[in-house]
């Protein structure tokens, strides 16, 4: 009987025992399967964080290019509507100078003639102003300086001067010419600092073409390192090669002298020469602005007296003087006219001194010219006319 007790219990007991291995296996199987779970979890977690990641910087590098093509289309039609306005100013000077010359010409009963050439004027100024407004709409954040769609106003009116808000001019070409004589030179006195963007000083502008080197070094060198006027100059250059012409002139005067740049400003004691193959205006608050290396020849010339005289005019009123020195054909002869005609003074060399008197001679038979005088005469006039101004 007890045999058959421990039998019985011994194949209980190896069932259990069997029964608990395949437990115990069955336990190990879903640990391993539990741990390989996690194993996976965990590894798409990194892999999830991993594109996360990616995808944000993915995100970020998107919006930098966006920013940057943006900014990129604007500086493109921001550079687009100031070559326009560049490009359609100059051409409306041209024409004006050319209407000009043309009114010049006209003779006896030619009245339909320049009542035409008025009214081409006419429409000249409404364009600039329309051209002006589709600027302003191109290119809004544009302000005084700088801005071509302001400065067209002194370029591209009648008489090369401003069609907004200033009336349109019958200029009167007259024929005799009015002579001064060379006054006493006034001693130098000192004035109190003026700040750049004020007209309370004068701007003379000189023009000088053939000869003009000598014309300009013996003018600037008999001027004094306090003179208390700002000067631009604008001379005939070769486009075909770099101008060393403000090095020169800096090495002969007492002024520092330097090539003119887009956003300069005029200040009392300081010279500006325009650089080859651009013309040189004057703009509100006495900033200089070069024209595009594209823009419209006047009398053949880039740059050409005519834009310098006509912005200084417009700007400086009866503060601007304009020297025309020696050069030759006629440049100038216009824009001493604006000078005259807004109350500034206007100096020409005379024909002894002058290497190619047709410059001078051009402007002296407007009859706007208030002294003819020797080269040497000139800068002690200079002293004189700027310390009564």
């Amino acid at each position: 009987m007890k045999r058959k007790l421990i039998g019985q219990a011994n194949r209980t007991l190896g069932r259990r025992t069997v029964d608990l291995a395949a437990s115990n296996r069955s336990l190990k199987q879903g640990i391993a399967q539990r741990k390989a779970v996690e194993a996976a979890l965990k590894k798409s977690g990194e892999r999830y964080k991993a594109l996360l990641d990616e995808s944000l910087a993915l995100q970020e590098h998107l919006r930098h290019l966006t920013h940057q093509i943006l900014s990129a289309q604007e500086a493109e039609r921001k550079k687009i509507s100031r070559e326009l306005r560049d490009e359609i100013a100059q051409t409306l000077l041209g024409i004006n100078v050319r209407l000009l010359t043309l009114k010049k010409a006209a003779k006896g009963n030619t009245a339909n003639l320049k009542k035409e050439i008025a009214n081409t004027q006419r429409l000249v100024q409404e364009s600039v102003q329309s051209i002006n407004q589709f600027a302003s709409e191109l290119d809004p954040s544009a302000g005084v300086k700088g801005s071509v769609q302001h400065d067209a106003r002194r370029r591209c009116g009648a008489e090369l001067s401003a069609p907004a808000g200033v009336a349109n001019r019958n200029m009167k070409m007259k024929s005799k010419p009015k002579r001064g004589q060379a006054g006493p030179v006034n001693a130098a006195r000192e004035t109190p600092p003026v700040p750049p963007a004020s007209r309370s000083f004068p701007v003379i502008a000189m023009a000088a073409s053939a000869g003009g080197l000598k014309a300009l070094s013996v003018i600037l060198g008999g001027l004094p390192a306090d003179f208390p006027a700002a000067i631009a100059i604008v001379m005939h250059l070769s486009p075909d090669h770099k101008s060393i012409l403000a090095e020169i002139l800096n090495s002969r005067a007492h002024l520092e002298v330097k090539q003119a740049h887009t956003g300069d400003i005029l200040r009392p004691s300081s010279v500006f020469v325009a650089p080859p193959n651009h013309h040189l205006f004057v703009v509100e608050g006495g900033h200089l602005e070069l024209s595009s290396s594209a823009s419209e020849k006047v009398h053949y010339a880039r740059p050409s007296a005519e834009p310098l005289f006509a912005s200084v005019a417009d700007v400086y009123k009866t503060n601007a003087i304009a020297v025309v020195l020696t050069g030759g054909d006629g440049d100038g002869s216009f824009g001493v006219q604006i000078i005259k005609e807004k109350g500034g003074q206007v100096i020409a060399q005379d024909r002894p001194t002058s290497q190619d008197f047709s410059m001078p001679e051009t402007s002296i038979k407007t009859g706007d010219v208030d002294f003819i005088l020797p080269l040497d005469e000139i800068a002690p006039k200079l002293i004189e006319l700027v310390h009564r101004t």
